[in-house]
C-alpha cells in the first residue's frame, strides 16, 4: 500500500472530519488534503476488538496527525496557494475566501495526489509517519488489553476501566514511539483516570527507585517513589500529577528534596534533568525521565578539547 493508493481509493466523507478541523490554526486546516488518509487509518483501528475499549478514534487520530502533519505540509501548501493566487486561479475576493478555495481544491483527491506526486519525497515521508502511528497506537492497545488485569491491581483498586484516549508526550524515538498518556472512565461512576505508557525497558527506573528506597530509611529527607510495572521492553507509569504547597515549610522541603535529587544525579551521572522532565507534586519533586542515567564518559576527559564539554554536562541539565 502507499500514500497514492491510499488517496485514490478510500471512500470517506468530508463532513464526517469537518468537526475536527474547526477552531484548528490556517497551517491545520491544510491536513484536510489528507482526510482521506485518516479515513483508512480509523477503518482499521475500527476492527480492534473492542473490550475495555470506549475510544473516539476519528478525534484522537486528527489530534495526534494534525499535530504530526501540519508542520511537513504547511510550508509547501502555503507556497502552491500563493502560487494560485498570483495566477488569478483561486475564487474569492478576501483573503479569507481564497484561502477557502485553496482548502477546497486540496480535499479533492485527484489535486491532493498531484500536489504529493510533485514533491517526489512528501508521499513516503506521510506514508512513513502514518505507519509508525497506526503500529504505536495498536501496540499500545493490544499491551493494555493484555495487562489490563495487572494495571488494575496496581494502580486503580480492581476497576475495571476504559480506555477512552491515547495522547503522545515528549519526542519520539525509535519508529516513532514515545511516552504516552493513557485516559481511562470508570463506566459506573464517570470518574476519570490517568496513566503513562513508556516504550521502553524500566530497569534503570527499578534500581534508581531501589536505591532511592534504600536511603529513604537511611535519611530524615524522604523521597516519593512512584508505583510502575515493568513489562521487560515497555512499561507502565503511575500518573503524577503537579500539585501545589500550601506553607512556607513545604516549600522549604521541597526545594531541600530538589538538592538531594540533584545531588544524586550527579552521583549516578545522569542528565536531562530539566523542568519538563520535573514534577513538583507537593511537597515533593519526582524526576519523570529517568533513561539518562549513568552517561558514559569521553575517554580522554582530562585533556583542555573536553573541558568545556564537561563544564556544561556536569550541570545535568545537558540533553544528549
Amino acid at each position: 500500500m502507499s500514500i497514492e493508493a491510499i488517496i485514490s481509493r478510500t471512500i470517506f466523507t468530508l463532513e464526517d472530519w469537518r468537526q475536527y478541523f474547526a477552531d484548528r490554526s490556517p497551517a491545520e486546516q491544510f491536513c484536510q488534503m489528507l482526510i482521506p488518509l485518516f479515513t483508512y487509518i480509523f477503518n482499521i483501528f475500527e476492527q480492534i476488538p473492542k473490550n475495555n475499549l470506549n475510544i473516539d478514534f476519528k478525534k484522537m487520530i486528527a489530534d495526534e496527525l494534525i499535530k504530526q502533519f501540519s508542520p511537513i505540509i504547511s510550508p509547501i501548501c502555503i507556497m502552491e496557494m500563493h502560487s494560485l493566487r498570483d495566477r488569478n486561479i483561486l475564487l474569492g475576493k478576501s483573503s479569507e475566501e481564497r484561502f477557502q478555495d485553496f482548502i477546497g481544491i486540496i480535499s479533492i483527491p485527484e489535486h491532493a495526489l498531484s500536489l504529493i506526486k510533485k514533491y517526489s519525497k512528501l508521499g513516503d515521508l506521510i506514508w512513513g509517519i502514518a505507519q509508525q502511528y497506526i503500529n504505536n497506537i495498536s501496540t499500545i492497545i493490544a499491551r493494555f488489553q493484555r495487562d489490563q488485569l495487572l494495571i488494575s491491581n496496581k494502580f486503580f483498586e480492581r476497576k475495571f476501566l476504559y480506555l477512552t484516549k491515547i495522547k503522545s508526550l515528549g519526542d519520539r524515538h525509535r519508529q516513532g514511539q514515545s511516552v504516552s498518556l493513557l485516559e481511562l472512565n470508570d463506566v459506573h461512576n464517570n470518574e476519570k483516570y490517568s496513566l503513562i505508557y513508556k516504550p521502553r525497558p524500566l530497569q534503570s527506573d527499578s534500581a534508581y527507585y531501589q536505591f532511592i528506597q534504600w536511603l529513604n530509611l537511611k535519611c530524615q529527607c524522604q523521597h516519593f517513589i512512584p508505583q510502575f510495572i515493568n513489562k521487560n521492553k515497555y512499561g507502565w507509569y503511575q500518573f503524577i500529577d503537579y500539585r501545589g504547597c500550601h506553607s512556607p515549610e513545604g516549600i522549604n522541603r521541597f526545594y531541600y528534596r530538589l538538592g538531594s535529587l540533584l545531588a544524586i544525579c550527579y552521583l549516578l551521572l545522569g542528565y536531562d534533568i530539566h523542568m519538563e522532565n520535573v514534577i513538583a507534586h507537593g511537597e515533593f519533586p519526582v524526576i519523570i525521565d529517568l533513561e539518562c542515567l549513568l552517561r558514559p564518559h569521553l575517554a580522554d576527559e582530562k585533556t583542555q578539547y573536553f573541558q568545556p564539554y564537561f563544564s556544561v554536562s556536569d550541570t545535568l541539565i545537558v540533553n544528549g
